[in-house]
C-alpha cells in the first residue's frame, strides 16, 4: 500500500508537467499564428493599396484611349519622352551630367 501512493503522486506530478507542457505548447501555437495573421494583413493592405493605385491609373489611360486623336499623340509622345527617352527627329537632346 505504501507503494502505491508514492507512484500515485508520481504519476499526478508526471500528469501536471504534461498539461503545462501542452498549454504552453498551445498558448506558443496561438501567438504564433496570431504573428502570421497579422503580416498577413499588413501584406493585403498593402495590395489593396496597389489595387487603387492601379485602378486609377486604368481609369487615365482609359480617359485617354477614349479621347479624340490629338490628346492620343500627345500622350503617346509624352510616354515615349519620358519612359522611352525618345527624341523627335532633329531634335538636340542635352543631357545634365550633374544630375540635377
Amino acid at each position: 500500500m505504501n507503494l502505491v501512493k508514492p507512484k500515485k503522486k508520481k504519476m499526478l506530478v508526471l500528469l501536471k508537467v504534461l498539461m503545462l507542457v501542452l498549454c504552453i505548447y498551445f498558448i506558443f501555437l496561438l501567438v504564433s499564428r496570431q504573428v502570421q495573421i497579422n503580416k498577413k494583413k499588413l501584406e493585403l493592405d498593402k495590395l489593396k493599396e496597389q489595387i487603387s493605385t492601379q485602378d486609377i491609373k486604368n481609369e487615365q489611360i482609359q480617359e485617354i484611349i477614349d479621347s479624340d486623336d490629338e490628346d492620343m499623340k500627345k500622350y503617346i509622345e509624352k510616354i515615349a519622352r519620358e519612359s522611352l527617352d525618345f527624341a523627335k527627329h532633329g531634335e538636340k537632346v542635352y543631357i545634365n551630367i550633374l544630375g540635377n
